[in-house]
């Protein structure tokens, strides 16, 4: 049951209500003078129009005329919705049903004492005639009164319909909003309870409340995978640093054994490279955070072309140094607005693992070209690859397929890459290469120029 004083649909729901009802009474208002002024407007029309019609009278025959005029209409107004009298100069009455009356010429709204009736109010059209005559045609309030309380009859019922509809329609659009949010709390509730699986209902409608709720179903979806992976890392990092760890332990037991044989320096070296390894493995991992963490970079343009052929010429001897062939063919001149130094670092990434996972005399390829709105800055190598099926998987952090598992490594080189394209908006593929495994980086071309 929603609590009245608590729900703040219900209240903005109350206050449209009440101020469609101030409305309505405005506009009824409004309505309601307009009306009665034309209705008086009209009644002062068929007053000078009667007037008329008896001053036509005394035109014909003159007082007589008139006075029998008078007299007659008198005789026949039995529902005494018309009034008539005749005046002379002192004020006295000739004819008519006004006798104690002293009007004035002119057109007013006036009251008298009635004696039947008590004090009553009348609408006076009033004419001077030749001779020093008054002659008055009036109309008894009542027929306006009768007007007047049936439109206040009118309003007041459809003031009380509006009030009605309007707090049944409150009430209900009040129920919806609670149904329709109660829905949503409900799942945010489950969601920290623990639920992260959980998602908002979305209807077919496609109104706001699905918007809404598709945009919450979309920030739940990148909530479980940042718990998802951060699990991952916490599995992943106890299982990686138990081995380099397990060798330290045991280079440093090595070295206390070595003392007497002078072989200290020896162990002391390695346990000094294991302790890089696991330095090097937390810093990827920091590195990965803070690219897919969202802080800012500094984003400036420059030549990607450049770039390209500097880290392909930095990395060409320790490819033919390895048994191996580093080619590129890279289209000059294209400037991109970006990070240069997480694109270098991306493109190293490609380039060292197409060298760890590829055998001797293998040939390795950098291609750097545009088109279709997109810089494609690509590796392709022509060793074994990676099985389409297992593609998805190795862009996952710590993921190190069956074929990587017998060469160094932490499984974080292509999870780095995707990280760096994606914060770019754009995303790397892995492609067969026929033989061997096509990495391309697919940049979108925001700010990018080429130049000859």
């Amino acid at each position: 049951m929603i609590r009245l004083h608590k729900s703040a649909t219900l209240r903005m729901a109350l206050a449209y209500t009440a101020c469609l009802t101030l409305g309505v009474m405005g506009l009824w208002g409004g309505a309601f003078w307009t009306m009665r002024h034309a209705f008086q407007q009209q009644l002062d029309v068929d007053l000078d129009d009667e007037a008329d019609r008896l001053l036509a009278e005394f035109r014909k025959g003159s007082t007589p005329a008139l006075v029998g005029a008078v007299g007659s209409r008198v005789r026949l107004n039995t529902s005494d919705e018309l009034i008539y009298a005749l005046y002379d100069r002192k004020g006295q009455e000739i004819a008519g049903n006004l006798p104690h009356l002293r009007p004035r010429p002119g057109k007013y709204t006036m009251q008298f004492e009635d004696r039947d009736e008590g004090l009553d109010t009348i609408r006076v059209v009033a004419r001077d005639v030749p001779g020093g005559l008054l002659l008055l045609v009036a109309a008894d309030s009542e027929r306006m009164d009768r007007i007047d309380r049936r439109m206040e009859t009118s309003f007041v019922g459809a003031l009380l319909g509006v009030l009605a509809l309007g707090l049944l329609g409150a009430f209900l659009f009040a129920r919806l909003l609670h149904d329709k949010l109660g829905r949503i709390a409900l799942q945010a509730y489950a969601v920290a309870d623990g639920a992260v699986s959980a998602r908002m209902p979305v209807s077919d409608r496609g109104d706001e409340f699905d918007h809404l709720a598709v945009s919450l179903n979309h920030m739940l979806a990148r909530i479980e995978a940042l718990i998802a992976n951060l699990r991952l890392v916490s599995g992943a990092l106890a299982h990686d640093l138990r081995t380099p760890l397990t060798r330290l332990r045991q280079r440093i037991e090595d070295a206390a054994d070595s003392c007497q044989e002078g072989r200290v320096q020896d162990e002391l070296d390695r346990a000094t490279r294991e302790v890089e390894d696991v330095l090097g493995l937390f810093g990827a991992i920091l590195q990965l955070s803070e690219v897919e963490g969202g802080g800012a970079l500094q984003m400036q343009p420059f030549d990607v072309a450049e770039l390209a052929d500097r880290v392909a010429e930095t990395y060409e001897p320790a490819f033919a140094e390895d048994g191996r062939r580093l080619g590129w063919l890279v289209e000059p001149g294209m400037t991109i607005v970006g990070s240069s130094s997480l694109i270098a670092q991306s493109l190293s990434n490609l380039l060292e693992n197409a060298s760890r996972h590829t055998p001797v005399g293998s040939e390795v390829e950098i291609t750097l070209a545009s088109g279709n709105g997109e810089v494609l800055l690509s590796v392709r190598d022509n060793g074994a690859g990676i099985d389409s099926a297992d593609r998805a998987r190795a862009l996952e952090r710590f993921v190190r397929l069956d074929a990587a598992r017998s060469t160094p490594g932490f499984g974080l080189g292509l999870p780095l890459v995707d990280a760096v394209a994606r914060r770019h908006g754009g995303w790397l593929e892995l492609a067969d290469a026929r033989p061997g495994l096509r990495a391309t980086m697919h940049l979108p071309c925001r700010g990018v120029s080429n130049g000859a």
